[in-house]
Formats: structure tokens, C-alpha cells, sequence
């Protein structure tokens, strides 16, 4: 296989480009959040704040 394209890069696509990386010559992972400054939750994730929420509560 020449080139693999893995669109988002969640933990899924993460796994699943590290498999992809066994039998292809290239990876390419394509995510629209790019990549992360800091510890704030994903644009592109909604339910991305709460665990974030809860953290300081706990």
C-alpha cells in the first residue's frame, strides 16, 4: 500500500493510523481542530469540557 489518509485524529484515528503505519509507505492524518496550545477541551469535540469541569471539583 503506498499512502493511508486517516481523517481526524481522536484516539480512534490515532490507533488506527499506528496500524495503517505496519502496511502502508505513508500515513497521512488530516484533522480540522489542528493540533492542541494547551489543556483546553476541542472545538470539534462538545462533550470536551466536562471532564475538564469535573477535574477541579473532584
Amino acid at each position: 500500500m503506498g499512502r493511508a489518509v486517516v481523517l481526524g485524529a481522536s484516539i480512534a484515528g490515532m490507533l488506527a493510523a499506528r496500524v495503517l503505519a505496519d502496511h502502508a509507505e505513508e500515513v497521512l492524518l488530516i484533522d480540522p481542530d489542528g493540533d492542541p496550545t494547551g489543556p483546553e477541551p476541542r472545538p470539534g469535540v462538545p462533550q470536551g469540557g466536562q471532564v475538564h469541569a469535573l477535574l477541579p471539583a473532584g
